[in-house]
């Protein structure tokens, strides 16, 4: 994939805050500005099964707020999940000033400690204009306070084109009990 000058210039300021869950941080200019809802409709149409909450089986459950990284071609950023007993999911990314990242999605159990969650993450910069959105699909485990997980992060620009598929690992550590709201 060739990288143009606007491009890399975007690109830069998303790694420079660290955003979460993207694998290859890879954004265009800021034109055409695309609201939250745009992307968690996009969330919507996979997690339309899920509507009852997830099935924990009386496992390990990852209720609660989660503080960690997340590691990808570019190095290695913060993340907060959020993870709610009804199977929504809430992902923060970035310190706000510069940037960063925000997004709602599914989770649910597929074994006695394994999950798997989806998040649409919108990217924005320092004055909250959208810079693409990161398509998050993740298989993990959870062994006590802490959750380890792999996938692909499908990126696209602000006017909804794929850039790029790339791995990301996190890796997070339980701070609450209690979710955090999206």
């Amino acid at each position: 994939m060739t990288i143009g000058k606007s491009t890399s210039r975007v690109m830069t300021t998303i790694l420079a805050v660290g955003l979460a869950t993207t694998a290859a941080l890879v954004a265009p200019s800021a034109a055409g500005a695309v609201s939250t809802a745009t992307a968690v409709s996009a969330v919507s149409a996979v997690s339309a099964g899920e509507r009852s909450g997830p099935r924990t089986g009386g496992a390990a459950t990852p209720v609660g707020t989660w503080e960690g990284t997340v590691q990808h071609a570019e190095g290695l950023g913060g993340v907060t999940l959020s993870f709610h007993r009804n199977g929504v999911l809430c992902l923060r990314s970035g310190d706000g000033g510069e940037g960063g990242g925000e997004g709602r999605g599914r989770w649910h159990a597929t074994g006695g400690n394994t999950l798997s969650y989806q998040v649409t993450e919108r990217l924005y910069d320092g004055t909250d204009t959208t810079v693409g959105f990161v398509r998050v699909d993740q298989r993990g485990m959870q062994r006590a306070l802490t959750i380890k997980s792999d996938g692909l992060s499908k990126i696209y620009d602000a006017t909804g084109t794929l850039l790029a598929t790339a791995p990301a690992h996190v890796e997070v550590r339980r701070i609450s009990a209690v979710p955090e709201s999206c």
